[in-house]
């Protein structure tokens, strides 16, 4: 494809973008909505600094170079490392059963779950999303090794009891 065939392509998906954007509910296409841009600001991981630094494992991987920016925490997993070790454990600890989840986030060190957002769990098929722990915790009920950090603004925190 030539210069000019790949820019005539380009501006023409760039039209095709605007133009469904446009179609959408006021007009706007919103990829950040006011849930998840509150799990962005400095505000919003004030909680942290009263608890004793540890090792955070966070429900979606965009919060942990803010956590890593803004707190003494370590981050498990952050979006700057190409599917390493530590992404599939930290998705896995909200994938998995509870029980799972306690042995893999003792076997990674965790020490906080943190959740912010309401992003859904992705990639497992309904049964087994309703027997992870991201479902549990959703639903309000963290099972005992799990205690509630308060107060916790837009996070809900996790200290995982040993």
């Amino acid at each position: 494809m030539v210069r000019s065939q790949r820019l005539g392509f380009m501006a023409r998906l760039c039209a095709v973008f605007w133009l469904l954007a446009a179609a959408l509910p006021n007009g706007v296409l919103d990829l950040n909505p006011a849930k998840r841009q509150a799990c962005v600001e400095r505000a919003s991981y004030r909680a942290f600094g009263a608890l004793l630094p540890g090792r955070v494992a966070v429900n979606e991987m965009e919060w942990a170079p803010y956590l890593l920016a803004w707190t003494e925490h370590q981050a498990l997993a952050g979006p700057y490392h190409r599917l390493s070790p530590a992404i599939l454990a930290q998705h896995r600890i909200f994938a998995s059963s509870p029980a799972e989840a306690r042995a893999i986030a003792a076997r990674e060190g965790v020490d906080y779950l943190a959740v912010c957002g309401g992003a859904k769990l992705t990639g497992l098929d309904p049964a087994d999303a309703d027997a992870s722990l991201w479902r549990a915790l959703v639903a309000g009920a963290a099972p005992d090794w799990l205690e509630p950090v308060e107060p916790t603004g837009s996070f809900k925190i996790y200290r995982i009891r040993r």
